[in-house]
């Protein structure tokens, strides 16, 4: 058997060192034993270490390992591994976890497996097993409180057995699972979540979650034309278009060409929204929103038009597997077919979809969370033609349903006869659903104001999937990323 024969001074006590390198590292076999001295062991590389050896000698004195390490899906903490003689961090990485064979160890765990390999997906419940299966085998070798690096290594593992799980987005591709804390925001992902849960539950205390906010993009675009007027000539243009509501091409020209300095003057100070509309009406004008925003990001302005129909699909079949009730969630009859529908009911079965996957499961009591319902209406209220529209506008309770949002008026179920977009108790006509939800993600960046509560994973999801939005930080939920994942896999992204 080989061996390391470590020569240390007849006057220092010494001790025998078990380790098992080849379990962790993988390395070459040595054709021969070799001595070295105590500072060549720890100033050697991989190619100086033997496979197949199982103990190192100290001071001429053999000492055996009386067992091997116990699971050999989980390598043992890095604090049992030898300082200065580990091979780099990213090879530790890979020989820490093999997730399949984890989860190979039960009947749930093979048929998980079965399951993403055949549908390229990772549904809620699966995901439930995968998540208590790894956490199982992470505890008891690491304890309760893992370093990040093991969480890293888990949470590879797991995109290395599984690519169509990997964010095609992301750093890592891992984040759903595992996402380290940075810049004042708490690790996030799977893995830690499910530890957070056992952990609480262990010690029998709440651990709080911080949140955060959406950080509108504050980069400067290309000035149109007539930017670098002076503050007098702008007053004359935005006092004219206070009183004019005609020629509308006129009215085009002087909202382009004032469109640089309104941005500023609603991002230089809070404004509401209705002090927005009180200084520019013409932004409820049909298409303002819409120029508005492709003045500041022309880059994206087409992006839902051009990406949406390739999405429709995917989603759907991603909606279905991860929400098994979405008939009943929606209000949908339970018979519906979802081969029978058209192209337009497809779309709109779509849209009402995201907010049930982004959302994720609704927590009794959550703030600023309601009922399925509640969330899919904050996003699009669908309602039946027959509706007194100023009533229904006065009775908006801004508080409940904040603005904008969309309103989506059909005799049936996705049937979408009117769209219109709501904002300040204002109703602007939309030729489509689609177009409506295009204009209300719109509104958001042009009068600055944040996503709505209920449905901010919604908004986040086209804000990263579908306008690629630069300058903004939105956190990223694992749902989103799970979803994501999917997209990539489906070649839509």
């Amino acid at each position: 058997m080989s061996a390391f024969f470590l020569q240390f001074q007849p006057q220092q006590p010494v001790m025998s060192i078990p380790v098992h390198l080849s379990a962790m590292f993988d390395l070459e076999p040595m054709v021969d034993d070799r001595v070295f001295d105590s500072s060549s062991l720890f100033s050697s590389t991989a190619s100086d270490v033997t496979d197949d050896h199982s103990t190192i000698t100290v001071g001429g004195s053999i000492s055996t390992p009386s067992s091997s390490y116990p699971d050999p899906d989980c390598s043992p903490p890095l604090s049992q591994m030898i300082s200065g003689a580990s091979p780099p961090l990213k090879r530790q990485k890979a020989v820490l976890f093999d997730t399949k064979k984890i989860l190979s160890g039960s009947k749930a765990g093979r048929d998980l497996i079965a399951n993403i390999e055949r549908t390229g997906l990772l549904t809620k419940q699966d995901e439930h097993v995968m998540v208590k299966t790894l956490v199982g085998c992470l505890i008891p070798r690491q304890g309760k409180n893992p370093g990040a690096f093991e969480k890293n290594a888990l949470a590879e593992s797991v995109v290395t057995a599984f690519p169509c799980l990997r964010d095609p987005q992301g750093a890592t591709g891992y984040e759903a699972f595992y996402t380290k804390g940075a810049k004042g925001f708490p690790a996030t992902g799977y893995l830690e979540e499910h530890l957070r849960y056992v952990r609480k539950h262990m010690l029998q205390a709440v651990t709080q979650e911080c949140t955060s906010t959406s950080v509108m993009a504050n980069t400067k675009p290309k000035r149109p034309a007539g930017a670098d007027e002076t503050t007098l000539e702008h007053q004359s243009k935005i006092e004219w278009l206070k009183d004019n509501i005609e020629p509308a091409d006129k009215v085009a020209e002087l909202m382009a060409v004032t469109a640089d300095y309104r941005r500023e003057w609603i991002k230089n100070r809070e404004r509401t929204v209705a002090e927005i509309f009180q200084e520019y009406p013409r932004l409820m004008n049909s298409n303002m929103i819409e120029q508005d925003y492709r003045l500041a990001y022309p880059s994206s302005a087409d992006n839902l038009l051009e990406r949406w129909s390739a999405m429709v699909e995917p989603i759907i079949e991603y909606g279905t597997q991860m929400c098994p009730l979405w008939r009943e969630i929606l209000e949908f009859p339970p018979n519906m077919v979802l081969k029978e529908l058209t192209n337009d009911q497809k779309s709109i079965l779509a849209l009402l979809m995201l907010p049930v996957i982004c959302e994720g499961i609704i927590k009794k009591g959550a703030p600023g969370k309601g009922t399925y319902r509640d969330v899919v209406k904050s996003f699009i209220d669908t309602q039946r033609d027959i509706i007194n529209m100023p009533q229904y506008l006065k009775e908006i309770d801004t508080k409940l349903h904040p603005q904008p949002f969309v309103l989506s008026l059909g005799s049936a179920d996705l049937e979408s006869r009117n769209a219109f977009v709501i904002m300040e108790k204002q109703a602007i006509p939309q030729p489509s659903v689609m177009k409506a939800v295009d204009v209300c993600y719109k509104a958001h960046y042009v009068l600055d104001c944040k996503y709505q509560v209920q449905c901010k994973g919604v908004w986040t999801f086209f804000e990263k999937c579908v306008f690629s939005q630069q300058g903004v930080q939105s956190r990223e939920t694992a749902t989103l990323r799970g979803l994501r994942a999917f997209l990539a896999h489906k070649n839509v992204l």
